[in-house]
Parts: C-alpha cells; structure tokens; sequence
C-alpha cells in the first residue's frame, strides 16, 4: 500500500485491514483444502462458514492477549464474558455447517434441519457424544473432529485465563502502610 493511504487510514484501521486479508487468505486456502479432500461438502457457503470460523479465534486470541494487561478486575470479567460469547457463535457456526452438510440419526435418515445440528454440535463441542446423531460424511466427520478439539484447546484457554483472574479476585487488597 501506498504511505498516502497508510497514513489517512491510520495504525488501527491498517491492523484490521491486514487482519481481515489475513483472515480471507487463510480461509480461503482451507476452504480450497476441505473442499478438495472431500467432494461432498454440499455447502456453497463453506467459506463464509471458514472464515467466521478463523475470525472469531483469531479475535479470541487477540482478547486474550489483552487480558493481561487490563488493570481493574471487572474489565478482566468483561473479557471472560466474550469467552462465552465466542463459544456460543463457533458452537452455532458448527452448528451451521452440519446443517449445510447432513447428518443422520440411528435410522439412517438424512438431517438437515438447524436444531438436531445445533444440538450435535453442542454435544460434539463438549466431547460427549452420544450416538444418536451421527456425522456419516468424511467431510462431516472432519468437523466434528475439528469441533471436538476445538473444544479441548477453548476449554484449556478458559481454565489458563480464570486461574489469574479468580487470584487477584481472592487475593485480599494490599494496604501501602504494609510496604515499609
């Protein structure tokens, strides 16, 4: 880019900008990827789905970097609460993509309907699994490993990021007539 439009945008809207190229590239590259290993993805929509996908954990990551060095404890919770948050919209987007995709159930029948997705991926993210919905697909099955792991690596985030925060909530508050 030139130096005119890098400093009528600024530091902070140029970030974003390398951001999102960031995010398109790296979407479309495993959108390109997915859709070549499996032939029946049956989503034209799949790298919308990616890329919301890469976004919101790129995002994630970006949050908790931050976390450190928030001063007040109560704009650590905010943070926490946007762990929540980004649960629930990767867990739809997952959702979403098992929707697009199919599902089947214990008597073999196709599900494309929003809900029994929903529910599968709620159980697929929390790694229970209990049988009654099935990814059948190879494409399917891909992400609901991809989903599962997904999980285990949010999950260990989470726990990484309460153990400084419920400390310094316990912690009592120092008195400077103790320093001297």
């Amino acid at each position: 880019m030139t130096k005119g439009v890098k400093r009528r945008l600024g530091p902070a809207k140029m970030r974003w900008l390398r951001l999102m190229i960031g995010v398109s590239v790296l979407s479309a590259i495993l959108t390109g990827c997915i859709q070549f290993a499996f032939d029946d993805t049956g989503s034209e929509f799949l790298f919308s789905w990616i890329f919301c996908i890469v976004l919101s954990h790129w995002v994630l990551i970006d949050e908790v970097q931050k976390i450190e060095t928030r001063e007040k404890p109560r704009t650590k919770w905010v943070a926490l609460i946007f762990f929540f948050i980004f649960v629930i919209v990767v867990i739809s987007i997952y959702a979403k993509i098992f929707a697009d995709i199919g599902l089947k159930d214990g008597s073999a029948s196709d599900i494309h309907d929003y809900g029994t997705a929903l529910y599968f991926s709620v159980i697929t993210w929390m790694t229970v699994g209990y049988g009654d919905v099935l990814a059948t697909s190879p494409s399917a099955r891909f992400f609901a490993a991809l989903e599962a792991l997904d999980g285990y690596v949010v999950l260990a985030l989470l726990i990484a990021t309460l153990v400084p925060v419920f400390q310094e909530l316990i912690r009592p508050p120092r008195n400077p007539s103790d320093d001297r």
